[in-house]
């Protein structure tokens, strides 16, 4: 399933597929999609004693910074669907500003709704 939200004027696209019980999401967007992260993260309890959380894992190509989209959607698909989760993210804004990285960052937690309703079978 894809879906597509807007940062600032700038379209994030996100893909979802479920492998078994597992998660796979590739997002990208900006001016020019590529794979800049990959992040992995596997459910485990809590170190608090207390609920689930995730081990993330995160592979960066030299120079890329998509790790700030990556590691949070993967860390909270796994932590709240309990399935390992991976996010491969590649989202390039030429010469972009401080309030466009901030607007990209922003939708992170809308992302992270609609991947977890898709994976709720919510939305389909």
């Amino acid at each position: 399933m894809e879906f597509t939200v807007d940062a600032a004027g700038f379209p994030i696209i996100c893909s979802v597929t479920q492998m078994g019980d597992d998660c796979a999401i590739a997002l990208r967007g900006g001016d020019k999609a590529h794979i800049g992260s990959v992040a992995m993260a596997i459910p485990r309890p809590s170190l608090t004693g207390v609920g689930r959380s995730a081990t993330v894992s995160t592979l960066n190509r030299t120079g890329h910074k998509d790790d700030f989209l990556a590691n949070p959607i993967a860390h909270a698909v796994a932590e709240r669907m309990d399935c390992v989760a991976t996010c491969a993210a590649g989202v390039h804004v030429d010469d972009a500003t401080p309030e466009q990285i901030a607007a990209i960052q922003a939708v992170v937690p809308t992302i992270i709704e609609r991947i977890c309703a898709i994976v709720e079978g919510k939305i389909s």
